[in-house]
């Protein structure tokens, strides 16, 4: 899959947990079936526009954070697509 298909699933997965919650690795490997080197680069993506606040920790590996948590911003980019998708 392409980053940014597996950037958008992450996507998805955030815009439907509660607010102020933290997602890990495992999480996102077990909701979308996507190998920790797939997760590790959307990740990296996604903080790097701004979508996602990632936090950081020792003993972590084979992820490079600890737990992700979406952004107003990421919500937005999420709504946009999909509303674009549904007209």
């Amino acid at each position: 899959m392409l980053v940014k298909e597996n950037a958008e699933n992450i996507l998805s997965v955030l815009v439907n947990q509660p607010p102020d919650y933290y997602t890990e690795g495992p999480e996102l490997q077990k909701l979308k079936g996507l190998t920790p080197e797939e997760i590790n680069d959307a990740v990296d993506i996604l903080e790097k526009y701004g979508y996602v606040k990632v936090f950081t920790a020792m003993g972590t590996v084979p992820y490079h954070f600890k737990k992700i948590i979406l952004l107003p911003r990421g919500r937005y980019k999420y709504e946009q697509d999909n509303r674009i998708k549904g007209q």
